[in-house]
């Protein structure tokens, strides 16, 4: 819970994916921005924010060779871990 709002932190499920999907293929963000054509960087910006444009979004299917709609499905704690969860919070 936070502090502040004494609710459970708003899960970024977009990062926790693309992280989940990334690992399965091996890459790296690096690696996801040189296929798309954008720095480590903005990959890093535009996944931290957790809301990508659907242009963006479908850069990314693309080169992930996923659709839109997987890049934006819930992770479970059963496919990330309990503990991991908590530090794709974006609140």
């Amino acid at each position: 819970m936070t502090a502040a709002t004494n609710e459970e932190p708003r899960v970024n499920h977009f990062r926790a994916r693309l992280e989940i999907i990334l690992r399965e293929k091996g890459w790296s963000f690096r690696e996801l921005g040189r296929q798309i054509g954008k720095s480590p960087g903005s990959v890093k910006d535009i996944v931290d924010r957790g809301d990508p444009k659907a242009s963006v979004l479908k850069q990314f299917a693309d080169a992930l060779d996923v659709s839109p709609e997987d890049l934006l499905e819930e992770v479970t704690t059963e496919e990330y871990g309990e503990a991991f969860l908590p530090v794709f919070a974006t609140n």
